[in-house]
């Protein structure tokens, strides 16, 4: 299987070329290790890969010997496996040595206390993900459309000069996923035995090796049942009595969910910030082919028929927008937004100088009175503009709601 350009490839090249040090995170599998041979191995890199345990003693038993022996660019995979390193490599930074050090791993390392700590400043820090329908396609994302310009007819102009996606592609990595290793894969069953071996994999290498869990079932309980909730309000106290795991293994659990790139969590936009954090969150999970595995979804057609069907579109289209953002040069900000009576948006884009709200729907059609909550919070007088909304949907042309607002094809993500 040929090599898919990765959208994050310009901005890792200006952070090599800014930062002594670089940490490249994201799930198990997202296309790292694939990357970064790409584009450093042959070119007088050294590559590493902490995949060994022999390898991996050697460096914690002292780490400040292994990094005083770098003399060229290198690249460490996996190097999550060796927290002492990241003080070791903190030194390398300080002396302002010649050689740069990229450090490759699949959890996230801004989540580990021991990291931030010592690379503070430091290192630059980027996230890959799964492909997306961008770069599989190659063909510019929704959200970098969005964000070029001011006007819902700019947005108009600029999506009609790219041909949507056919239901079918978009529907087939609905249900498939973004994992490259996928791609190598005809047949369905093929694919099925690959997120088991994959799900056994994450249990084995990543929580009992690295999060040292007590109870792995209790946990891949917890992981399935989290994939039922994606797309909704996450009640932690809920999902702990459902499982019968108490609250606080529950927070555990999702901790390591999140830190490890499967699940993502995005919280509720007010004007006031303080209020963003202690609002619930929703809960995504970062792979729909993983969360159809994990829910037992058969094919398209069961899904669709089934009660989660808005959900892993809604699902689709978020994720999409993730990965897209960890692209871009000044990544924006996620939120949702809900009020009291029931009223929602799925996804609030705060660009920094800009709000923009879109709204996921499955019907073929959208019509003023479907909007009423994006119409709302268009009025509310926020602090920051909000010159056009988006509503993406099952149809097939781009049209305008209203004045701001567009109705937008799916296979335009």
């Amino acid at each position: 299987m040929s090599y898919v350009p990765r959208s994050l490839e310009s901005k890792l090249q200006q952070h090599i070329q800014q930062f002594p040090v670089v940490l490249l995170t994201g799930a198990r599998q997202a296309g790292k290790s694939t990357l970064l041979e790409h584009l450093f191995v042959s070119k007088d890199w050294t590559y590493v890969s902490l995949d060994r345990r022999k390898m991996i003693q050697s460096i914690n038993d002292d780490p400040d010997l292994f990094v005083e022996k770098i003399h060229s660019n290198i690249i460490i995979d996996e190097a999550h496996k060796t927290p002492g390193l990241f003080h070791a490599v903190k030194w390398h930074a300080d002396q302002k040595m010649p050689y740069k050090i990229i450090l490759s791993g699949s959890a996230n390392f801004l989540l580990l206390s021991q990291i931030t700590e010592s690379l503070a400043g430091r290192a630059g820090v980027l996230e890959l993900f799964p492909l997306g329908l961008a770069e599989i396609y190659r063909r510019p994302s929704l959200l970098s459309v969005l964000l070029a310009p001011h006007s819902a007819d700019a947005v108009l102009n600029k999506l009609e000069q790219t041909q949507p996606l056919s239901e079918k592609q978009w529907l087939d990595h609905l249900f498939w996923g973004g994992f490259p290793k996928l791609r190598e894969f005809k047949q369905s069953m093929e694919k099925t035995n690959w997120f088991e071996s994959y799900r056994t994999s994450y249990i084995e290498r990543d929580v009992r090796d690295l999060a040292q869990i007590a109870d792995l079932n209790d946990f891949q309980k917890f992981h399935q049942l989290l994939a039922y909730q994606t797309g909704n309000i996450l009640n932690i106290s809920h999902t702990a009595n459902d499982t019968g795991i108490n609250v606080l293994t529950c927070k555990k659990y999702l901790h390591i969910l999140t830190a490890s790139y499967h699940y993502t969590l995005l919280y509720p936009y007010y004007a006031n910030v303080r209020k963003r954090l202690t609002k619930s969150p929703k809960v995504y999970i970062l792979d729909t082919g993983l969360g159809n595995f994990l829910t037992r979804q058969d094919n398209i057609e069961s899904m669709e028929s089934g009660g989660r069907w808005g959900d892993m579109v809604e699902t689709m289209a978020i994720t999409e927008m993730i990965k897209a953002n960890s692209a871009l040069p000044r990544k924006s900000q996620f939120y949702f937004w809900q009020t009291s009576n029931g009223a929602e948006i799925d996804l609030i884009i705060d660009a920094g100088n800009r709000l923009v709200p879109v709204e996921v729907k499955t019907s073929s059609k959208v019509a003023k009175n479907d909007i009423r909550a994006m119409i709302d919070f268009m009025a509310l007088g926020l602090p920051h503009p909000v010159p056009y909304g988006i509503v993406l949907y099952r149809g097939q042309d781009i049209y305008h709601i209203t004045d701001k607002v567009l109705a937008v094809p799916l296979g335009h993500l």
